[in-house]
């Protein structure tokens, strides 16, 4: 699989796991509301297994790691004085 196309991959499970967050967190909401104590479990049950999802999905994710010095940030603030102490 190319970086792109892994890239684009990610970005679509980020996507799924926020979608599934804020899923849970409608159904929490709507869960609140009702008196129903059958529908309140139903609705808590869905709440919790988009919750599994989407943390199974962080999990999945694989986010890159990138050390501080090569953080385009920190390069650009301090590699000037970084070449001029070698």
């Amino acid at each position: 699989m190319t970086d792109e196309a892994e890239r684009g991959n990610q970005d679509n499970l980020v996507t799924r796991e926020d979608s599934y967050r804020t899923f849970a967190a409608r159904t929490l909401e709507l869960a609140s509301r009702t008196s129903n104590l059958k529908d309140k479990s139903h609705l808590l049950a869905m709440a919790e297994a988009r919750l599994s999802l989407a943390d199974r999905i962080n999990r999945l994710v694989k986010r890159p790691q990138v050390k501080i010095a090569e953080h385009p940030a920190v390069k650009q603030t301090f590699g000037q004085a970084q070449r001029e102490a070698d």
